[in-house]
C-alpha cells in the first residue's frame, strides 16, 4: 500500500492493475486521510482485487457518482450498473472484514444503555465513524443475522 497526494472530493483511494492479466495491483488510498478512513479504504480496494475478474475493472470514466449515490435497481447487463454493483460488494466485503458481525449485537446493546459511542467504538475498531454507525443500524441487524446464520448452516 502507498499512500498519494491528489484531489478528489468523493473518492478515498483507487487500486491500479498491472502485470500479466492484471493479476497485480498496487493500493493507494489518498494520502490526506485519516490512518481508519485510509485503513477502510485500502481494505475496500483488496476487495475489489479478491473478488473482481481483470475483466470487471473499469475505466475511470464508466461510473458516474451520481450512479453510486442512486441507490436504485441495478441492471447487471450494464456496465455502470455492473461497476455500481462491484462498489457496493466491495464496501460491504470491507466492513465484514474490520467490523465482524459477530461484535455489532454488544455493541449495538452498550450503544443503547449509553456506555459506549459512535466514537469509541470506531477508536476501538480502529475504522471510521460512519462504518459504525452504517452497520450498527438496527434495519441491517436482522438481514446481518439471517445471513450469517444461513452462511453458517452451509459449511
Amino acid at each position: 500500500m502507498m499512500a498519494v497526494n491528489f484531489q478528489s472530493q468523493h473518492l478515498l483511494s483507487a487500486v491500479e492493475r498491472y502485470g500479466p492479466e492484471g493479476k497485480d495491483a498496487r493500493i493507494m488510498p489518498k494520502y490526506s486521510l485519516d490512518e481508519p478512513v485510509q485503513r477502510y479504504a485500502a481494505t475496500k480496494e483488496l476487495c475489489h482485487v479478491a473478488m473482481n475478474e481483470p475483466e470487471d475493472f473499469f475505466a475511470p470514466d464508466v461510473v458516474q457518482i451520481s450512479t453510486l449515490l442512486d441507490g436504485g435497481p441495478l441492471d447487471l447487463s450494464k456496465a455502470e450498473h455492473k461497476a455500481v454493483w462491484s462498489e457496493q460488494a466491495a464496501e460491504t466485503t470491507a466492513r465484514e472484514l474490520l467490523y465482524p458481525h459477530e461484535w455489532r449485537r454488544a455493541d449495538l446493546a452498550a450503544l443503547e444503555r449509553g456506555e459506549v459511542t459512535v466514537q469509541t467504538l470506531a477508536i476501538k475498531y480502529k475504522i471510521p465513524d460512519l462504518v459504525v454507525s452504517r452497520v450498527l443500524q438496527p434495519r441491517l441487524q436482522d438481514g446481518g443475522d439471517e445471513f450469517w446464520n444461513r452462511a453458517r448452516k452451509a459449511a
